[in-house]
């Protein structure tokens, strides 16, 4: 199956094509959707028989109403394939758990629907930028379809209802992913976060309680609510976003004319770090190659190079190279550290 999802996730559009809006701040928008059945217990108190009458009611509409999605079942993957799945962030990390359920893909539209995840249903619809509507548009698109034919939890007064109450009321959620180290260097991050609480929103690091200060990937994303419509969400966080990318382009200017000779060396040492390194951990491949975007942002290192950035950072993840390469136990950082080396082998800053 190693195989099957990898030539899945190529076609689906990595981040790297996902990007060809050429935004130096933001990779991708996500909007999930989030619905359950009225008829079944939630997945996480339900018993086996009613999981796979859950599941089997819904696999078998999208298989009859819903075109282009190639459906999995839990049978069909190994611990493998579904950490492969979570890295790709089609699924949330308790649905590699979940024994019985399965997972839709639609590459041509970006789009994922897992089943028994934490609910019956999650939709989520990835697109590349900043493009929040559009990818709500396609989820609500596969939504609709759905709704024709299953009947939801929904109650008048409190809306979808979902295993967690906080999510009850729209049963959505979206986020942007931001590159946005200026804003950290500058120590700005902090202050963002706390206006976007009072507007509904939060800032998360990209491996959420696990970031580290060095990182400079995040999350902006919408807080549950029950009040307002899904597009006034969206609009809302879309405009806090915005703000957010001139923020990081008014700080990077300031940033590079302040320190550059001192960013200069920095770069030199991340890209003879990544020539050279022998053994290199999936955390420091982040970081490393967040620096080299900055580098191509900033025109000292060439403009095609940054969607093969964009691409490594998914791509360095233990479960895809064990799908690409068929890494052993134990081999990734070295394995990791020759992929960086040939990526990298004939690059030079123009500084």
């Amino acid at each position: 199956m190693h195989s099957y999802l990898n030539h899945l996730a190529r076609v689906f559009a990595p981040i790297a094509r996902m990007t060809s809006d050429g935004s130096p701040v933001v990779l991708y928008s996500q909007v999930r959707l989030i619905r359950n059945l009225h008829e079944f217990p939630f997945p996480v108190h339900a018993p086996r028989a009613a999981l796979q009458e859950a599941d089997g009611a819904i696999t078998s509409v999208i298989a009859r109403d819903l075109h282009g999605f190639s459906t999995l079942t839990m049978e069909d993957l190994d611990a493998s394939d579904r950490r492969f799945c979570i890295e790709r962030r089609w699924a949330a990390k308790r649905w590699e758990r979940q024994e019985i359920g399965s997972i839709s893909i639609s590459p041509a539209c970006g789009m994922t629907l897992t089943t028994n995840e934490e609910d019956h249903i999650s939709i989520r619809a990835l697109l590349g930028g900043l493009n929040l509507i559009p990818a709500y548009e396609r989820g609500n698109t596969v939504d609709d379809a759905l709704s024709r034919q299953l009947v939801y939890a929904f109650d008048d007064q409190l809306g979808y209802l979902t295993t967690r109450p906080i999510r009850c009321g729209l049963g959505f959620s979206a986020c942007v992913c931001v590159h946005i180290p200026a804003l950290v260097w500058g120590e700005k991050v902090a202050p963002i976060a706390l206006a976007a609480r009072a507007i509904g929103c939060s800032i998360i690091g990209f491996n959420g309680r696990d970031s580290s200060t060095d990182e400079d990937l995040f999350f902006i994303t919408s807080r549950p609510t029950a009040e307002g419509d899904e597009l006034t969400v969206l609009k809302r966080l879309d405009s806090f976003a915005e703000m957010v990318i001139e923020s990081e382009k008014t700080a990077r200017k300031s940033f590079v004319e302040r320190m550059e000779p001192r960013l200069r060396d920095r770069f030199h040492r991340v890209l003879a770090v990544l020539q050279n390194a022998k053994l290199v951990e999936m955390r420091e491949a982040q970081v490393l190659l967040m620096q080299m975007r900055l580098a191509t942002d900033l025109q000292w290192l060439p403009s095609e190079l940054r969607p093969k950035v964009d691409a490594l950072l998914i791509r360095l993840r233990p479960a895809h190279l064990k799908a690409e390469l068929a890494v052993g136990e134990g081999q990734e950082d070295s394995i990791r550290a020759e992929v960086l080396h040939e990526a990298f082998a004939n690059v030079q800053l123009a500084v």
